[in-house]
């Protein structure tokens, strides 16, 4: 939960008895299974309509996928990404985290910034190696 969406519930008035931010609609209770509601409020839109491809069409899982490369590509560490998801594993974390495009080319060119070499004596060198042994 990002500062702005804490905030908002922060702000919700004190002492009355905790109530569900989203209700289920027949009870006013809790939704029993957010992704079914997910799924009827996206088919209610016709947001998947006319599209056959699975993997394109708009689902409670598919935020999920969203949020990680959405954070990756903001530059945040895997290590972060797998344990707000929830993750055991950087495989996992890996497989939720695309990179776009953009974020690719970009790395890439970080490459092209002039770099400055470090000289070091043959002697620094040997003292160096000596302290590695």
């Amino acid at each position: 939960m990002n500062d702005e969406i804490k905030a908002i519930f922060e702000s919700r008035p004190k002492g009355i008895p905790a109530s569900y931010v989203f209700p289920d609609k027949k009870h006013g209770g809790r939704i029993g299974k957010i992704s079914s509601s997910f799924l009827r409020a996206v088919n209610k839109l016709g947001l998947n309509e006319g599209i056959e491809d699975r993997r394109q069409k708009f689902t409670f899982h598919g935020l999920r996928h969203t949020f990680a490369s959405w954070l990756v590509q903001d530059g945040t560490d895997l290590f972060t990404v797998k344990e707000l998801l929830g993750h055991a594993d950087y495989a996992m974390a890996t497989r939720y985290s695309h990179m776009g495009a953009k974020n690719l080319r970009s790395a890439v060119n970080r490459l092209s910034k002039p770099r400055q070499a470090e000289v070091v004596s043959m002697h620094d060198r040997e003292v160096m190696d000596h302290a590695k042994s």
